[in-house]
């Protein structure tokens, strides 16, 4: 609810705001805008003069012209720690999800195959064991610590590669050459800044192991070079429903569900290697809190 912000003043909220015209429209002469999902640009701010204060109801800021709101002293805002544990937890879950496809055997166990399996034993898919296994997280903040923590319960060994190093933390950082070759699985909690754009192109998933995982728990399309990695592929054909099979010039196979929402990679002998989007999943883990508080300015 947004009754506890009218003791400070008049309010107004708008659930949806599609266009730049109309941020300006509606932001007019405010002094405070709380916003999610709306880009604030350069020509924004310019045409609403009087704005002293813009808050992000999100951790990520990527949408404010950070540059423009230093010139005229506006602060920026964001709420850097309201989903840690929500989307780590998600991450593990996607993860063991591709290591044991519970929903597929709970689907095929649904279906009568354990039933009718002449062994006690069944299972449809290889089975991944975790344990002993190496994960490195590109982008060891908040929420990079708590996969890390996750991770080391599971009995992984975790390397890391950040921006910044923070002392006392029981993990090995690494450069990312070094993260991409020795991984087994790869979780992406890095912020959307210039040198993240596009940080997994062709020349890093080239890098990577065989059956190598990569979980994205960022913004896809921004810091996995999709674009790129289609451009690179010299034969494109429809796998399965909502999924084309891409062969690259070395030969490798790229599986790209419709959407972006999961990439299946296939390397070498045929070793799957794949790649879970989760930005999608971060606006789920949060529902409920956009539910409460509207997307507005």
């Amino acid at each position: 609810s947004w009754e506890c912000f009218k003791q400070f003043g008049e309010i107004t909220v708008y659930p949806r705001t599609h266009t730049e015209e109309e941020t300006i429209q509606r932001i007019g002469d405010a002094d405070i805008v709380l916003l999610n999902k709306v880009p604030i640009t350069k020509r924004v701010l310019e045409s609403c003069p009087t704005v002293k204060l813009i808050c992000c109801l999100a951790t990520g800021y990527n949408v404010v012209d950070i540059d423009a709101a230093r010139e005229r002293n506006i602060p920026v805002c964001n709420v850097p720690a309201y989903s840690t544990q929500s989307v780590a937890q998600f991450t593990i879950g996607l993860l063991l999800e591709l290591c044991h496809r519970i929903g597929h055997h709970d689907q095929m166990v649904h279906n009568g195959a354990w039933e009718h399996c002449p062994n006690f034993c069944f299972w449809d898919t290889p089975q991944m064991e975790l344990a002993g296994k190496t994960m490195g997280i590109i982008g060891y903040g908040r929420i990079g610590q708590a996969v890390g923590a996750i991770a080391t319960a599971l009995g992984m060994r975790v390397l890391a590669y950040s921006r910044s190093h923070r002392p006392g933390m029981d993990v090995k950082y690494v450069d990312l050459d070094t993260l991409l070759t020795r991984s087994d699985v790869i979780s992406l909690h890095c912020p959307l800044f210039p040198e993240t754009h596009q940080l997994i192109n062709a020349d890093a998933i080239s890098k990577m192991k065989d059956g190598a995982i990569l979980c994205n728990a960022g913004h896809f399309d921004c810091e996995v070079d999709v674009a790129g990695l289609k451009e690179i592929a010299k034969e494109a054909k429809p796998a399965r429903k909502n999924i084309v099979g891409y062969t690259l010039e070395n030969g490798n196979r790229i599986y790209i569900i419709a959407e972006g929402r999961l990439v299946n990679l296939a390397a070498g002998d045929g070793h799957p290697a794949e790649i879970m989007d989760m930005s999608f999943a971060i606006q789920a883990l949060s529902a409920k809190y956009l539910a409460d508080n509207r997307d507005s300015v």
